[in-house]
């Protein structure tokens, strides 16, 4: 299941890397791919379910 979801997220942002590059728009691309890398990364530090929790328990 983990690796499903992690494969689907690689594919989702490759995508649309390869359609901003596409349009011409590289400056785009490179926020994507960075801010994906961000996301990925927080999320294996378990840093983005701690922020959701808090997140959650707050409304």
């Amino acid at each position: 299941m983990i690796l499903a979801l992690r494969a689907a997220y690689a594919v989702a942002v490759t995508l649309l890397v390869v359609v901003l590059l596409a349009r011409g728009e590289p400056l785009g691309a490179l926020a994507v791919l960075v801010g994906g890398m961000m996301l990925r990364r927080s999320a294996e530090q378990g840093r983005l379910a701690r922020f959701a929790d808090r997140f959650v328990s707050s409304s």
